[in-house]
């Protein structure tokens, strides 16, 4: 088996260099920031998923795994990989300079076969790459990643698509074999030129964005008709067509990636009227985030000054710590006045020292105790371990409210009379004039 070395160590990077220990190959993680390359030699991943720790921890110790730092050299043949952040740029361009810099530290043409980038690139960047060094075209490959958060590591192994884009034969042959080295099936693959790749990922996450600001716009025409929303969408959703999971009565866009990249592919077009419906779902979104927010603070303001808020949850997902693209940060610079406690177990490290006056806790029963306002933005499991049924007679004593960002109450059809007086969610509200103004 080939030696394959992995630049980037972070959600992508990890889960590819395990897939090829998995595989057998001889796998060395390259990680540039020395905390976290120490962090990773002791076993502690930089992400939170289920499994994660504990398969890292075995790859290591059966040295299967190792994980350099910036200083890493060798002589020996190998496939890269890289697979770095490419974050966005205040004009809204995604910056790929991570990009170029691991090419130019880390790519040998002697020894290097096989160069593949799986860093986020919009269209047209591979070219670019590939002009800045000439050398790398025979061998260049963009492998697009597709892995959710929370399930990574499985989807990974399994994966539902390969999109892969070669510019030469030889790069071709030789991603073939290396991903039928992993054990996928040789039809699953979809054999693309490089800024078809690149276009792929770019118009998926696109589309996944434009259906969540769709069904956060439904959710809210509903309300204010006085209808559920949740069920409306449940029965929309059952078009195969479609997906629940897009469709929902949520704020949109709180997964870091989908926002990041609409926004890096309309800046990257020339065309304004092509980019229309792109930028027009981007402000809604945005639109919907404020409207969600002054909603929370509505709330606030109707109770007396030294009430309480509980956001639960700074992710986007259950079990998942990415932070980045969290109604959180929306919601704190308005609430700098009040007294606001956040509980998230599953936070990245460090993600939540920059809250301000706001406060992380440890215990969601205490907080809940606390709080007249109580927004639920990320249904962790520990959160349907709560007894809610005390916790809604307890606030329907203090006149506290349950946002539901995360429709995890309001089941289509519930008749619960607590619920639809405490719990008020994201096209349901119970016809609430604080909710629908």
């Amino acid at each position: 088996m080939a030696l394959i070395e992995v630049v980037g160590q972070g959600f992508v990077g990890l889960t590819t260099a395990m897939l090829a220990a998995d595989a057998g190959h001889e796998v060395v993680g390259i990680e540039v920031d020395p905390d976290r390359a120490e962090m990773l030699r002791n076993g502690k991943p930089p992400f939170c998923e289920p499994g994660v720790a504990d398969h890292l921890r075995r790859l290591l110790g059966q040295g299967r795994l190792t994980i350099e730092g910036p200083g890493y050299r060798s002589e020996e043949p190998a496939v890269l990989i890289v697979a770095v952040p490419t974050p966005t740029r205040p004009e809204g361009r995604a910056d790929d300079a991570a990009v170029v810099s691991s090419l130019a530290t880390f790519w040998d043409q002697r020894r290097h076969e096989l160069v593949v980038v799986r860093s986020t690139l919009t269209p047209g960047r591979s070219a670019i790459l590939m002009s800045s060094f000439p050398a790398l075209r025979e061998s260049y490959v963009h492998w697009p990643e597709f892995l959710n958060q929370g399930r990574a590591l499985r989807e990974s192994r399994r994966p539902d698509r390969v999109v892969v884009g070669t510019g030469s034969p030889r790069a071709a042959g030789a991603m073939a074999v290396l991903l039928k080295s992993f054990g996928f099936d040789p039809e699953l693959p979809r054999w693309h030129g490089v800024m078809e790749a690149e276009a792929v990922k770019q118009f998926s996450n696109a589309a996944l964005a434009a259906n969540q600001v769709l069904g956060a716009e439904i959710a809210r025409l509903c309300e204010r008709a006085g209808m559920d929303a949740r069920s409306v969408l449940s029965s929309v959703a059952l078009d195969s067509r479609l997906s629940p999971e897009l469709l929902g009565p949520k704020p949109p866009l709180v997964d870091s990636c989908l926002r990041k990249d609409l926004t890096a592919l309309i800046a990257s077009v020339q065309d304004e009227d092509a980019a229309r419906i792109l930028s027009a779902s981007l402000g809604q979104a945005e639109a919907q985030r404020l409207a969600a927010t002054g909603r929370v603070l509505r709330h606030v303001r109707a109770l007396p000054r030294d009430a309480g808020v509980l956001i639960v949850g700074a992710g986007f997902a259950p079990g998942v710590s990415d932070t980045k693209g969290s109604l959180l940060w929306d919601l704190l610079p308005p609430l700098c006045t009040s007294r606001v406690e956040v509980w998230d177990p599953y936070a990245e490290d460090g993600a939540l020292a920059w809250m301000g006056p706001a406060v992380a806790v440890a215990s969601l029963g205490d907080a809940l105790a606390r709080a007249s306002v109580v927004v639920l933005l990320v249904d962790h499991p520990e959160v349907y371990e709560v007894p809610w049924s005390q916790v809604l007679a307890a606030l329907a004593d203090r006149g506290g409210v349950v946002l539901d960002y995360c429709a995890m109450f309001h089941p289509a059809g519930t008749e619960d009379p607590l619920v639809l007086q405490v719990v008020h969610g994201w096209g349901t509200s119970s016809g609430c004039r604080l909710c629908v103004e």
